[in-house]
């Protein structure tokens, strides 16, 4: 079936366009809203973020009568979103109570005739959506996207009869019900099982033993050092070669290789300072992702890093890297970190080489570092098994939803 429909899928539909379905469709008002949250409540892009209504996120300003009259938003009315980053547009919410909210701008407010549903036209409106139909054909720019409503009147809808139509809105309301309830335990197992690990890696690094020894990684550290930019920034970099580790590689406890740049042998040279080595720890030194730290993976060997990372470099005989990058990410050492990082405000988000050689650890010995690493290695395995079951749970799901909505509006429900 062709997305949207130009022939009736069954025998008693008919085929319109979402212009003559809908009774009203039209902008809201554009007006200034109250920082201090007194006013009237009105919808913005935010307020249908989830595909709700979310009246947490709604802003707030002054209505005469006349604008109160003719904006107030009704039960079964539809808001869409018609201008919006590109993959916003044509996200959709059901008003679905009588709570008093206005209609403000960004938003098409869309009101069907009585021959059909709102929950109906919402989820063909959800299931386009999903179909990528408003990418391919909204009005692109560099900062956003828009679809004007004369583009929107054109959308062909399959309309069955009205009970039909309430007919498919109940099944699928029950079965996406099911869904949700579905999604929501797979969230919630795969939080406790994050929560547990961060548990278990606060614990262990805030009842330290008689053995541990206090010390700076100053003391410790055979290499500490950030690297730069090579010249003419990410224009300069390569599409393969010598591996540039960058902060966005770099999240707690892993190594993210999207978006991994590249230079060539003569710009590695420039950088011989920071030659990354196998088991270096790696920390985020600036920016809103201060004090992320993990351990440079083997794989993407040879490589150097840049100014926003700084390489943390042990002796095998003072610290195993593993046991180091978990220390440095556990709750009582990352406040720390935090800590120095945000001292200057936002506007310096930075953690300077003098201050990561005096920062303070406690290290045991060897053999209960590797204890260490081992047991929390099998927790986080755990918890990442438990991660990809929930994203094919999640996937699975998202499957279901779009294959049910494609069975409704083929008539094959």
């Amino acid at each position: 079936m062709n997305i949207p429909p130009s022939t009736p899928p069954k025998t008693g539909w008919e085929v319109k366009t979402l212009g003559e379905v809908l009774a009203v469709i039209k902008n809201g008002v554009n007006c200034k809203h109250n920082k201090d949250g007194k006013g009237l409540p009105i919808s913005r892009i935010e307020t249908i973020a989830q595909a709700n209504i979310d009246f947490d996120r709604v802003g707030y300003a002054e209505l005469n009568e006349t604008e109160k009259a003719k904006y107030r938003l009704a039960r079964g009315d539809i808001l869409f979103s018609h201008i919006n980053s590109v993959i916003h547009v044509g996200k959709t919410a059901l008003v679905k109570s009588e709570d008093e909210l206005y209609h403000g701008v960004n938003l098409l407010l869309m009101r069907c005739h009585d021959e059909v549903d709102s929950g109906y036209l919402n989820l063909f409106l959800n299931h386009i959506f999903a179909q990528g139909y408003w990418v391919r054909t909204c009005k692109q720019s560099v900062n956003q996207a828009s679809v004007n409503q004369g583009d929107v009147k054109k959308v062909p809808i399959p309309v069955p009869p009205l009970p039909e139509q309430e007919r498919i809105v109940g099944i699928l309301d029950e079965a996406f019900e099911g869904i949700a309830a579905a999604t929501a335990q797979a969230e919630k197992n795969l939080h406790n099982a994050r929560e547990l690990f961060q548990s278990v890696l606060q614990s262990t690094f805030s009842q330290k033993g008689d053995d541990w020894e206090e010390t700076t990684l100053g003391e410790v550290c055979s290499k500490i050092g950030s690297g730069a930019t090579p010249r003419g920034g990410k224009n300069a970099y390569k599409t393969e070669g010598i591996s540039l580790i960058r902060s966005l590689n770099v999240y707690d406890r892993e190594f993210r290789d999207a978006k991994l740049a590249f230079i060539d042998q003569a710009q590695a040279d420039k950088l011989s300072n920071v030659v990354v080595e196998e088991g270096d720890v790696l920390l985020n030194i600036t920016g809103a992702s201060v004090a992320r730290c993990c351990v440079a993976p083997a794989e993407h060997l040879p490589a150097r890093v840049n100014q926003h990372v700084s390489i943390i470099r042990t002796p095998p005989r003072t610290s195993i890297p593993s046991f180091l990058n978990q220390l440095l990410t556990s709750k009582e050492y990352k406040d720390k970190l935090l800590g120095i990082g945000n001292k200057g405000g936002s506007t310096r988000q930075a953690i300077t080489k003098a201050e990561i050689q005096v920062f303070k650890v406690a290290l045991p010995p060897l053999p209960t570092q590797q204890s260490i690493v081992e047991k929390l290695d099998a927790l986080s395995e755990e918890t990442k098994a438990l991660e990809a079951i929930y994203e094919r749970k999640q996937s699975a799901l998202a499957e279901l939803k779009q294959s049910l909505l494609q069975k409704a509006f083929a008539g094959e429900l």
